[in-house]
């Protein structure tokens, strides 16, 4: 291989793998996840997604996702923005419902059934808060 071809090949492989680390980012696919699945939320604060996502940095909350499963999620959300279902589509969905299900118990969504704009309160950990129940009647009597 000449030299040249060698260089130019380097140059394209950097290239593509610094736009792949662009493209393939988990943090921002998982913000647009939020972004979408909470469209039809009224949120009081148009900075609750950030908030969300440096909470779940402390809480260290992305350990869970191994890299692969990072990478899955990337690749299936960039291919789902295209309107491409892949292969294992089931299984995206399934992470991204876990992603936004952590996203709206850490809101106010089911605590303050009467009020119709959504505030975040904080992350949700349920080894860390008091015990409660969401779906009490208490919170959504009865209007027979």
């Amino acid at each position: 291989m000449k030299r040249s071809t060698f260089v130019k090949l380097s140059v394209t492989a950097v290239i593509a793998a610094l736009f792949a680390a662009y493209v393939l980012s988990f943090k921002r696919a998982v913000r647009s996840m939020l972004e979408k699945d909470s469209s039809q939320l009224d949120l009081k604060d148009p900075n609750t997604i950030d908030v969300f996502m440096n909470d779940a940095d402390k809480e260290d909350y992305w350990r869970q996702f191994s890299t692969a499963k990072k990478m899955f999620i990337c690749v299936q959300h960039f291919f789902y923005s295209l309107g491409v279902h892949l292969p294992l589509y089931p299984k995206y969905l399934q992470y991204r419902s876990v992603i936004t299900g952590q996203f709206l118990l850490s809101t106010s969504l089911f605590m303050d059934a009467a009020n119709t704009s959504v505030s975040y309160t904080r992350f949700y950990n349920q080894y860390k808060q008091p015990c409660s129940n969401p779906f009490s009647s208490n919170f959504y009597p009865e209007t027979a």
